[in-house]
């Protein structure tokens, strides 16, 4: 079921709704909502605080009563869908908070941790400059020579997950790479 509700300020709204999944389409609201769920009167282990649009979940037990508290400061409309199941349904891309990092400076013949392990982090991408004279080898605290993913110059690679990146410099010069991470929006602040 699709429901769209203008919400004001610390004002909460109860809908009775029945589902397993609940889903926060993306607006143009700034603000956040605090979501509870309820299954025959009784409030479930599934609160949902200070969500932002495009957050999801699913609630396994399923609920029939979903109590919805915004902190805007002037009513606006949200738009949300509670329904049985995902089928039919695809995960969004959800925003996320785009970094670009300094760029980093390979020595020869030598690794240097390129991106720390982070917990946010969906994907790194990672570019070897057009004028690098040699690839560059990704991967992770193991990475060599002769082991690791190829990148040559000119050419980036994307490396989804929140573990540490290593590069490996084979060359007889230092090389630049240039670093940009994607992390997921802290969805519950």
């Amino acid at each position: 079921m699709r429901i769209s509700q203008n919400f004001a300020a610390a004002v909460p709204i109860a809908f009775n709704v029945a589902g397993d999944f609940f889903f926060i389409e993306r607006g143009a609201f700034t603000g956040n909502l605090t979501v509870q769920f309820f299954k025959e009167g009784k409030l479930l282990d599934h609160d949902l605080v200070t969500v932002k649009a495009g957050f999801w979940q699913e609630v396994p037990e399923g609920f029939d009563r979903v109590e919805i508290t915004s902190s805007f400061t002037t009513a606006t409309p949200v738009v949300f869908y509670a329904k049985r199941g995902r089928m039919g349904w695809r995960e969004p891309e959800k925003a996320g908070d785009v970094t670009i990092s300094n760029d980093l400076s390979i020595p020869a013949g030598a690794a240097l941790q390129l991106v720390n392990e982070e917990f946010r982090r969906r994907y790194t991408i990672i570019c070897n400059f057009t004028g690098n004279p040699a690839i560059i080898r990704l991967g992770d605290s193991t990475v060599t020579a002769a082991r690791g993913i190829e990148l040559p110059p000119g050419q980036r690679e994307t490396i989804h997950g929140t573990r540490a990146i290593y590069g490996w410099n084979p060359g007889g010069v230092a090389q630049n790479v240039g670093i940009l991470r994607v992390l997921d929006w802290d969805q519950t602040a």
